[in-house]
């Protein structure tokens, strides 16, 4: 599939697209992790 469109068969319910807000926190969280580690991260329990 090239063009991200294709036939489904009868009876099966095609893919949703995927919630905008929970890919915006999951890069949130993402960019908040990796400048945390990048700032020099203390090992936990320390």
């Amino acid at each position: 599939m090239l063009t991200g469109r294709g036939e489904v068969e009868p009876g099966v319910e095609p893919m949703r697209p995927g919630k905008w807000w929970a890919a915006l926190l999951c890069l949130a969280a993402a960019i908040g992790i990796t400048r945390w580690i990048i700032a020099g991260a203390p090992p936990f329990g320390g």
